[in-house]
């Protein structure tokens, strides 16, 4: 029903995370086919399940047919939990960082998105998935993001949300396992740090 309840309207792309008793999540609205994805940071208290807080934090389209509906749901991170912040990367080209209390957004981060072609055929070209749907790391004040949607891994200033640096992914590299001793851990078809 596009004229429900936010409540109904929602849908849940990854795991929420679980911290003190409250459920934090990157969730996407998209009340009609052919409208653009909203892509919304909420907190829900764990025990009765009621909404805490939501953040609008980007809108976007994924590939779309000759109708104009999205021919898949738009992929954000699972949300990563560091202090009083929470970061994500929303399938959409942005990233952000919000306060885990109130949900007022601290920064946002546009980033290199693929680019969504316009449908022109029948045949819609949709974009590979570059990284696996990975884990935000944050490690010595320093966030570690690969969205999906994004060649780049980028480390950005978890405070600031500044790129510090940033990556383009290697053909056989699909994963972020974290940060040890200071090195960024990729991993594929082989180990790389």
């Amino acid at each position: 029903n596009p004229n429900g309840k936010f409540e109904e309207l929602v849908s849940f792309p990854t795991v929420p995370t679980g911290v003190d008793g409250f459920l934090y999540a990157g969730i996407v609205v998209q009340p009609r086919p052919t409208e653009p994805f909203k892509h919304y940071m909420i907190c829900i208290d764990a025990p009765t399940g009621t909404i805490r807080w939501k953040t609008f934090v980007a809108s976007g389209l994924t590939e779309i047919n000759l109708f104009g509906n999205s021919m898949r749901d738009a992929l954000g991170s699972p949300v990563a939990v560091e202090g009083k912040n929470l970061f994500c990367s929303t399938g959409l080209g942005a990233a952000a960082c919000l306060d885990r209390e109130s949900g007022r957004l601290k920064w946002a981060f546009r980033y290199e998105q693929l680019p969504v072609r316009p449908t022109r055929t029948t045949y819609v070209i949709r974009n590979p998935m570059e990284w696996f749907n990975n884990h935000p790391v944050v490690a010595d004040g320093t966030l570690f993001l690969t969205p999906a949607d994004s060649p780049n891994l980028y480390a950005l200033d978890a405070a600031s949300g500044k790129v510090k640096w940033s990556f383009r992914r290697e053909p056989d590299l699909r994963y972020l396992y974290g940060v040890h001793e200071g090195a960024v851990v990729l991993g594929g078809e082989n180990l790389v740090l």
